[in-house]
Formats: C-alpha cells, structure tokens, sequence
C-alpha cells in the first residue's frame, strides 16, 4: 500500500505544477491511467462512480416514466387530431418533429423526456391558435403555475418531479466527488481512447449528440496539443479553452487526489493495525484452547478434533503441511481402520467450528483427501 500511495503521489506531482496547457492533461491523463490500472486505487473509484450511478438511476428512472405517460398522452392527442380531421402546415411539421425526437433523428441537449413533452406542448399551442381548445381541454393541469395558458398543460404528471431530481442533480454536479472524477476521465478519454470512443458512441444512434459533443471536447483538446495551429500554414494562434481550462481541473485533481490519499492511508493503517495486533495461531495442547486472531476456541481434550490439531500444531513444519488424512490416521489412532470420511467429518466439523467462533470460514483448507492451514492466517504478525 506505501508504494500505491508513493506512486499516486509522483502521478499528481509530475503535473499539477506545470505551466503548459499540453503537459499538465498529458501528465493528468497518465494520472488516471495509473489510478483506473491499480487495484487498490480503482477499489476506491468505484465507490465514489456508484454513487453517481445511483444518483443517474434515480434519475433515469423518473425519465423513463415520464416518456411512458408522455407516450401515452400522444396517443390520444393524434388519435383526437385524426377524428377531427386537423392538418395545417405548422401541425405537420410539428409532428414531425415530435417523431423525429420519437425515433431519435432528431438531435436535442434536452434529455428524451423534456424533448418530447416540449414537442407535444408545441402541438397543443398550434391547435389552440387554431381554435380547437375545447379538444384539449383534458390535457390541461388547473393547478400548474404557468406564464400564459399553454403553459398549464403537461402530459407527464411526473414531469415537475423529474425536473426537480434533474435540478438536484445539477447542483450535485458541482459538488459531488464524482463529478470531478468525470472530469478527469473526460480528459483522459480525449487523449489516449478519442478514437475508440467516437466510434462506439456512433455506432449508437441513440447517442448521435453525445457524439457529436465528444468530437468538439476531442477537437479541443487536440489544439490544446498542437498549439491551435493553422493546419495550412502552421501559424499558431491565441486558444482560450472552452472546457479544458486548467484552473478547473487542478481543482478536480486536487480533490481526486487528496480523497484517494486519504483512503488509501487510511486503509494502509488498518492493515498494520492487523498485522501488529494479531498473534499467529497456536494450540495450547494442555488448555485444550486454539488461538486465532486473538480468538480463544475451547476443544475437548482428547478427542478426534483434539488429536488432529495436536498434531498440526505440533511444529512450525506441520503448520505448513498440506495434509493427507491416512497420514493423520497414522498419528492419531493407529488402531482404527483407515476411513477418509471419518477423519473429513472430523476436519468438516473443526471448521464449521471455527467459523461460528469467529467468523473465519477459511482457516482450514479442507478437500475429501487433505486438510491445511491458509497460509494466508500463518503470516507472521510484524510483517
């Protein structure tokens, strides 16, 4: 753990000082792929990216239901629309439009809930200048606070709670540790995956903006690398960053950074604290006692299980041995016929034993030929 944190450390030194634009998202971006490349580090991004996920969800989830009632509503406004026989220029092109964000032809920055309500609210105001309120006077809200009559009309009653998880949201965006982290992705995504990138978010048509906003932040970032020089006459000109400005992201990876130092110290300080105050195992053949973890389990004096950790116990060498049990058999009774599912019962039960003593379910390694200590609880204590 001492080296993760050393590592991470020299990652964020060999950038967050520099005075080019080019070599601090270059270092930053090698940043992050150390960190998303190393276990112990990545253990900690993935909590801090759940928490976005789960926020996301919350959100999505409000997002889907408003598409479902705004689906719904259309139905019967254009099933209202064909009884009566309505066309005109601007409905027509209305609808189309409403298709068109319907199918996802049709590009928008709003998310595909708002998209389509606000297209759906279009046609309500064309058939209200045409005089046909009385047609949809049901779709209109009487409580809804609006600027002017059309305004009082929605499709989706779970619209004003979406919008308000989407405000929410928004301000978590500027706060939240995952946001910063986006951040820093972003840029790495820009730098080392842009390629690989554009081209699953085209394949996708559903995500035909996000691509489209990809390329830009990717076009930015390459003027950031190549100076923002004239491909035709290499003359470099002023560039003043639209998203990849510097101070933004020295606060990002500052938070970053400082948040995985702390964890990572943190959790290097709970792995000493248990190699200091954990004793290895023994067995105290006169107490009839085994020691683990600090954790006394009582075992009836001269019985299978007695025996059997006797003998393991005997020697630093038998600790470590992988024993068969007609060996066992051999050393502890003698005069019984070899029976391997006798001696697997008695290792079965030693187990199960210390699992319900102490909650460690894998001391014994147990197989129906062999029993072993995990060599993993025989590491001595100050290492």
């Amino acid at each position: 753990m001492k080296n993760v944190i050393e590592t991470l450390d020299r990652y964020y030194q060999s950038f967050i000082n520099q005075n080019g634009n080019w070599e601090f998202f270059l270092g930053l971006a090698d940043y992050v792929k150390y960190a998303v490349k190393t276990q112990e580090v990545d253990s900690i991004l993935k909590r801090i990216v759940q928490v976005r996920d789960n926020d996301q969800k919350r959100l999505k989830e409000y997002e889907q239901r408003v598409i479902k009632e705004t689906e719904q509503a259309k139905e019967k406004l254009f099933k209202i629309i064909k009884e009566h026989k309505i066309s005109n220029e601007a409905l027509d092109r209305a609808i189309e439009e409403y298709q068109g964000y319907e199918n996802g032809t049709t590009l928008s920055s709003q998310s595909r809930g708002e998209a389509l309500s606000e297209a759906l609210i279009d046609i309500i105001h064309i058939l209200f200048k045409n005089g046909h309120k009385e047609l949809v006077k049901n779709f209109a809200i009487e409580h809804r606070e609006a600027p002017n009559e059309v305004g009082k009309y929605t499709f989706s009653k779970t619209l004003e709670l979406y919008e308000k998880e989407k405000e929410i949201f928004n301000e978590k965006l500027k706060t939240e540790l995952w946001a910063s982290w986006d951040n820093l992705v972003l840029a790495y995504l820009t730098i080392f995956k842009a390629d690989e990138e554009l081209e699953k978010l085209h394949k996708d048509k559903k995500d035909l903006f996000m691509a489209w906003n990809f390329s830009g932040l990717v076009g930015e970032m390459r003027k950031i690398r190549d100076g923002n020089r004239n491909r035709l006459t290499g003359i470099a000109s002023d560039f003043k960053p639209i998203h990849f400005k510097k101070e933004n992201y020295i606060s990002h990876a500052t938070r970053i950074h400082n948040y995985l130092i702390q964890k990572l110290s943190k959790e290097k300080d709970e792995q000493t604290e248990k190699r200091v105050n954990f004793a290895p195992p023994s067995f105290d053949k006169d107490k009839g006692i085994l020691y683990i973890q600090n954790k006394e389990i009582k075992i009836t004096k001269f019985t299978d299980q007695y025996d059997m950790l006797d003998l393991i116990f005997k020697s630093s060498e038998n600790q470590q041995k992988d024993w068969q049990y007609s060996e066992i058999q051999e050393f502890i009774d003698q005069a019984k016929p070899s029976d391997w599912k006798r001696l697997y019962n008695i290792a079965y039960a030693l187990r199960n034993k210390i699992a319900i003593e102490t909650g460690i379910k894998d001391f014994f390694l147990t197989t129906t030929q062999s029993i072993k200590i995990n060599p993993k609880y025989l590491q001595n204590s100050s290492s």
